[in-house]
């Protein structure tokens, strides 16, 4: 594989579902970049309606989602981009696919998430009534549950996405004390538990899904982590999750053992980490201008 050097910092990073593509956002630009993995070539280039806030590929198609002033859509398959207006949102901050790529979830400035099915492009539901702005949001595998983070004191929501019926309530997710914070959550493919990261020392703990027991926790991220580097990226294939050990130093984790698999030294700072679809590269972006990728020891 190719390093691609770019002539701006690179925002936002998301691999196709078949690590063919990835697109890439450079600066605080308008501008999507889609980009062969192969050969480092540029395919097209998308114009959004507005800054570009995300960037995500579906995990079951190569349909990009982009996050501006609504959500934009491309595939290589229809050629051209599709515009999709977000019910009532100003703009788009962040998106989240399912696993299954069946529900995608957009989190608007405020306290609103809506729910989109990707068969249709139709609007599921609104989720509102947060104590505070929906900072993190992760979908089940099969897109039947939805974790919101968006109250004190660390509490999770997980409901099922369609109807909104309530399923249980995590307590102390990001830690005890009263400004602590969810910096990242995540499903396993099953859906079974719910991986959750917070301030208070980084501790990774693992959860129940149904009942909001809390598990295990399985270790510390390492120190320098904080809320101003880029959140982990977990591979739904391998279970690895990727960390920053301050702003140059990769790591990849078991977080079922706790175990550090691998340790990867970037050029420059690091501003995005993703692993492909399959779990075996993962690719950073940062400060140097520069995607690069790395061969994951899966």
């Amino acid at each position: 594989m190719m390093d691609v050097k770019y002539s701006k910092e690179i925002r936002h990073f998301s691999f196709s579902c078949d690590a063919q593509f990835y697109a890439v956002v450079l600066g605080l630009g308008s501008k999507v970049k889609v980009v062969r993995v192969s050969d480092g070539e540029e395919v097209c280039t998308l114009e959004a309606r507005g800054f570009v806030n995300d960037v995500q590929f579906s995990t079951r198609s190569n349909v990009l989602a982009v996050a501006d002033d609504g959500i934009l859509l491309w595939s290589p398959a229809w050629g051209e981009k599709r515009l999709v207006e977000a019910d009532g949102m100003l703009s788009v901050r962040k998106l989240f696919f399912s696993s299954d790529g069946s529900v995608l979830a957009a989190v608007g400035p405020g306290r609103v998430v809506q729910l989109w099915s990707t068969f249709n492009w139709k609007l599921i539901r609104k989720m509102s009534g947060f104590n505070k702005r929906a900072s993190q949001v992760a979908l089940s595998g099969d897109g039947r549950l939805i974790a919101t983070y968006g109250g004190l004191r660390g509490d999770v929501l997980i409901s099922e996405s369609r109807s909104g019926a309530s399923v249980c309530r995590i307590s102390g997710a990001a830690g005890g004390r009263l400004f602590d914070e969810v910096l990242y959550m995540q499903f396993s493919p099953d859906g079974r538990i719910l991986i959750t990261i917070g301030t208070q020392g980084g501790l990774m703990r693992v959860w129940d899904a149904k009942t909001g027991e809390r598990l295990r926790s399985c270790g510390e991220v390492p120190k320098g982590y904080c809320a101003s580097v880029p959140l982990p990226s977990f591979s739904q294939y391998s279970g690895m999750f990727a960390s920053l050990e301050g702003d140059r130093v990769v790591r990849l984790w078991d977080p079922a053992r706790g175990k550090m698999l691998q340790e990867l030294k970037a050029a420059g700072r690091v501003e995005s980490v993703k692993f492909s679809p399959d779990g075996r590269l993962l690719a950073t972006a940062g400060d140097d201008n520069t995607v690069r990728m790395w061969t994951c020891a899966v």
